[in-house]
């Protein structure tokens, strides 16, 4: 198993940026923001104390394969996500994002805190990536490009939702 691990400080609210999350129009930007195609809105609830979103959408494959696995790549992933939250009685929200990628023998589980930033305003999401795949002498490989490629996806969704703040009315 591989692991990768993350805090994206924002300076809003945690229930103004998990309202973000469940937006359907945003979701949209985001996925195009990416450079993913194709999203297919499968289930989507949130009562503002819960939610589950259950979405898929086409995914460019990353660029950095070796050539150990080059030739089991796609130019396009269709990956299928599960993404869960609820509200803890101190305020903070914990999420759950479970992604499946469509011909590729590896599992990737996000487990998510949202919470007030330690120092002043505004809130942190503390991310946890769990990659594991159970092919055998190739599975490290499979993690590790998964892993740059969730790194990479993480750090194009956090600068899109610092770019939405900066831009949208408190």
């Amino acid at each position: 198993m591989t692991e990768l691990q993350r805090i994206h400080p924002y300076s809003c609210q945690a229930y103004r940026l998990i309202r973000w999350f469940f937006d359907q129009d945003i979701l949209g930007q985001r996925t195009a923001h990416l450079g993913a195609r194709e999203l297919t809105l499968v289930r989507h609830q949130f009562d503002g104390e819960s939610g589950i979103l259950e979405f898929s959408r086409d995914v460019p494959a990353p660029q950095n394969v070796p050539k150990t696995i080059k030739r089991f790549q796609q130019e396009w992933n269709r990956v299928h996500y599960k993404e869960t939250w609820q509200r803890q009685s101190n305020g903070h929200f914990r999420g759950e994002v479970q992604a499946r990628i469509s011909g590729v023998p590896v599992e990737v589980v996000t487990h998510l805190h949202l919470k007030p930033a330690a120092q002043g305003e505004g809130c942190e999401n503390h991310i946890r990536v769990q990659i594991t795949s159970q092919v055998p002498l190739l599975g490290r490989v499979i993690e590790s490009v998964a892993c740059g490629d969730v790194d990479r996806q993480l750090e194009t969704e956090y600068r899109f939702f610092q770019t939405l703040l900066e831009t949208e009315p408190a």
